[in-house]
């Protein structure tokens, strides 16, 4: 008789989202673009946990961060991850940046500004588990 044992190895495969803080300073449609280019967008905030983090990035920061927040028409924000169609050209292009001065605080700016910018990046994780 032989006896036959049969292991296997699942790969479990997940993302999980950070932000990642671009020192170079660019203009709002520059940074959208460098984040764009490598599978990320500018940051978003939907959640708590992001908001956390992205304080905690910003926190002792003299200077202004691009996030993904973009002035789309009158009382219209809209976040860079949403279509492009929604933008209304006919405004002034306004764009936002997070600024290290007070709790959280988010100013209007022109969107040609420079800045360095916060991207939403994903990461590849991988976990090996048996099954």
């Amino acid at each position: 008789r032989s006896l036959f044992v049969f292991l296997s190895t699942m790969m479990i495969i997940y993302y999980y989202r950070q932000h990642c803080l671009i020192e170079t300073p660019k203009s709002w449609f520059d940074a959208q673009s460098y984040c764009r280019e490598r599978g990320h967008d500018l940051a978003t905030i939907d959640d708590m946990g992001a908001m956390k983090s992205l304080l905690a990035l910003n926190a002792d920061r003299a200077d202004e961060l691009w996030i993904g927040l973009h002035y789309g028409g009158p009382e219209e924000w809209h976040w860079s991850h949403w279509d492009q169609d929604s933008f209304v050209g006919l405004f002034p292009q306004s764009c936002a940046v997070m600024t290290g001065k007070g709790p959280g605080r988010w100013s209007q700016r022109s969107c040609d500004e420079l800045h360095p910018f916060l991207c939403t990046c994903k990461f590849l994780k991988e976990k090996l588990g048996n099954l």
